[in-house]
């Protein structure tokens, strides 16, 4: 992959071997989904602190103590080098940075993860067993996902995806399909986005990087990743949650009904 840095080995062993990376996406249970989702078998977890109730220095906390073998992202809530640069010093495996415009955008979320000259992030490791390493060892831990949301995003995504130091790019399908006049709630789960998908999946596979993007569930991903996409979220723990408690009431309320 390349200008990506150095992957976390249990997500560099799929993409390696053109596997589905399938994630976590934890929205409001903390600690809790992401103990969750680690069981429940996922190859990631994200703490979302843009349209969630987590922000990026709970998540930072959440991060300095659930470290473990299961890589762990963030989608931060914009494209600021002190919270991209907060949640790597806590150890996140990942960044997914909304709102990515054009390759400047791009390469001003890879500059807030490397140091000077290269970037512009402050050092200060929070983790421990990152105390140790260089500052060129902690930049390249750390995977960088612009997101693709907007029409003006999609029209850079070429160039986008050859930024370097990027490890791939994310679809945000809800705002993409606002952007194009669409309705948001059919994103992923229709095919009104098949051909700007297309679009990223073939320019990442021309640049070398990962294409993913927000699933509401196993149906869309499984929809989606036979058209190029690798990289996959399940829904969210709050989804998962509700649909389970509704399935619940209504198994219930359906037995009294019928005695």
């Amino acid at each position: 992959m390349k200008g990506a840095g150095v992957i976390h080995e249990r997500l560099r062993a799929r993409i390696d071997a053109k596997e589905p990376i399938v994630g976590g996406w934890v929205a409001a249970s903390g600690e809790f989904g992401v103990s969750v989702f680690r069981e429940a078998g996922c190859d990631f977890v994200c703490l979302d602190c843009q349209h969630s109730s987590l922000d990026e220095a709970q998540a930072a906390a959440i991060l300095a103590r659930s470290h473990g073998p299961l890589p762990m992202f963030v989608r931060v809530s914009a494209n600021d080098p002190a919270l991209i640069g907060r949640v790597a010093d806590a150890g996140a495996d990942g960044v997914i940075v909304p709102m990515v415009n054009s390759p400047e955008d791009a390469a001003r979320a890879v500059d807030a993860v490397h140091y000077p000259p290269a970037g512009r992030r402050s050092f200060g490791p929070i983790r421990e067993e990152l105390r140790s390493m260089s500052p060129a060892a902690l930049a390249a831990r750390v995977m960088v996902l612009p997101m693709i949301e907007t029409a003006e995003g999609l029209q850079a995504v070429e160039a986008i995806c050859l930024v370097a130091g990027i490890a791939g790019v994310y679809v945000g399908p809800a705002d993409l399909a606002i952007s194009l006049g669409l309705d948001p709630r059919e994103g992923a789960t229709t095919d009104l986005l098949l051909d700007e998908v297309g679009r990223v999946t073939a320019a990442c596979q021309d640049a070398g990087v990962i294409a993913g993007m927000h699933q509401p569930d196993a149906t869309a991903a499984r929809k989606w990743i036979v058209r190029g996409l690798q990289l996959v979220t399940l829904g969210t723990d709050v989804s998962f949650f509700k649909s389970s408690v509704a399935q619940g009431v209504a198994s219930v309320r359906t037995w009294d009904t019928n005695g």
